[in-house]
């Protein structure tokens, strides 16, 4: 039993390692899509109140689990999940450069219509199947996938905190780049919520937050997925000499062909005039 327990914890370590993507297998995608969806039970979760003493005589006779239980409710009603999953969707596909493979990423909302989910959500709600996809001839999936998110605290100064991975893999099997994540503003040492402020009004301070560590995932998804790659030049272009190289100097005339001689003096156009 020890072992098959050892076993399984180093399997689940291993599928969250990270794990690089190189630019041989970026060239090997030709039409991705991206999906990101969040756990069910992911949050949001507060972690605030039972882990940090510090509110003990503001919250009066509410006892920790209780508060941080009214502080979770109020955090699902300030915001939407489906924000919360796309902005990272989003704002890595914004920060990738105009260029294969990604000028040629599935619509989102083609994505979005193949699941029936573009705008609403079903909660609980089972992991898309990425095999869909196919119908709209993807090759490669992005994925991103919230493992859990919502508020914590240290010394009296509430944060918000995100936990999930991001991957990508072909859909006729092969995984080429893994990232797992986990931003914390406790852990950063920026955290500088007041939860009872955010309780009042959670879909401004906390979003606000929450959206910032989403921006740092996507700034890091963004710069994982432009690994150092060949350029493959457009169809009918001719590729330019690698730098530093000279180009092939054209060959010299056939013996006796006589070259044209050089204009006369007399002959070249007064200046600031055209040829």
């Amino acid at each position: 039993m020890r072992r098959l327990a050892l076993l399984a914890a180093v399997a689940a370590l291993a599928s969250c390692a990270h794990q690089n993507l190189a630019g041989g297998d970026l060239d090997r995608v030709q039409r991705p899509a991206f999906m990101s969806w969040i756990e069910n039970g992911a949050g949001p979760r507060s972690e605030v109140f039972e882990k940090d003493e510090s509110y003990k005589s503001r919250l009066k006779k509410l006892d920790a689990p209780e508060a941080d239980k009214r502080l979770a409710a109020k955090l699902e009603k300030g915001v939407n999940r489906f924000e919360i999953h796309d902005r990272l969707r989003a704002g890595t596909l914004l920060r990738l450069p105009k260029e294969e493979p990604w000028s040629n990423v599935v619509e989102a909302s083609k994505v979005a219509s193949v699941y029936g989910s573009f705008l609403v959500e079903e909660v609980p709600a089972p992991r898309p199947d990425p095999q869909e996809l196919r119908k709209l001839d993807v090759d490669a999936v992005v994925e991103f996938i919230i493992h859990a998110y919502g508020m914590r605290s240290a010394q009296g100064k509430a944060g918000a905190f995100v936990e999930g991975e991001a991957h990508m893999f072909l859909l006729n099997g092969g995984e080429l780049w893994r990232m797992p994540f986990k931003v914390d503003q406790v852990a950063q040492k920026t955290a500088s919520l007041d939860p009872f402020e955010v309780a009042k009004n959670p879909g401004i301070l906390f979003r606000d937050q929450l959206n910032a560590l989403l921006d740092q995932v996507s700034e890091q998804a963004a710069k994982e997925l432009q690994p150092l790659r060949h350029s493959r030049p457009a169809k009918g272009a001719e590729q330019a000499p690698p730098p530093g190289e000279l180009e092939t100097p054209p060959p010299p005339p056939p013996a006796g062909d006589k070259q044209p001689p050089p204009p006369k003096k007399d002959d070249l156009p007064p200046p600031g005039e055209l040829e």
